[in-house]
């Protein structure tokens, strides 16, 4: 059993270690923040429920960033209806992979993860669109 002198000890390192994390998330996290387009971001308010929330999962209905169009493609299809949507024109590529990184978007702040790979929306896309103009 610990004495209370080492229960103080650690309770003073805890003290010190926390806030010194917190400032190492943030500054680990504003890199990525940054790379994320500021209509896809998530409020402050929305940010702070969320740390003390149970269950995220209905953020991303309830944060304004997705459509409802977009709520569907990423969680209501599965990849081959997602694809068949694409071939027979109900979907454009371009929407669904803004869909996804939309929502990759949402995740990454909920849970900061230090890189966010948005790259993807500007390397697909334009390889998207070429591939739209044969379907629509």
């Amino acid at each position: 059993m610990p004495h209370s002198e080492e229960i103080s000890q650690s309770k003073d390192l805890q003290e010190t270690e926390v806030p010194s994390l917190k400032k190492a998330s943030a500054a680990k996290c504003q890199p990525r923040d940054n790379g994320i387009p500021p209509a896809w971001r998530l409020t402050a308010n929305i940010k702070n429920t969320a740390a003390t929330a149970m269950n995220l999962l209905d953020i991303r209905e309830t944060c304004g960033i997705l459509s409802e169009d977009e709520i569907a493609i990423t969680s209501k299809n599965e990849a081959v209806d997602i694809v068949d949507g694409i071939r027979c024109g109900n979907y454009s590529t371009e929407t669904v992979v803004t869909a996804f990184c939309k929502r990759a978007a949402i995740a990454q702040q909920l849970v900061c993860l230090s890189s966010y790979l948005i790259l993807m929306l500007l390397v697909i896309c334009p390889a998207g669109q070429l591939l739209d103009r044969g379907f629509l």
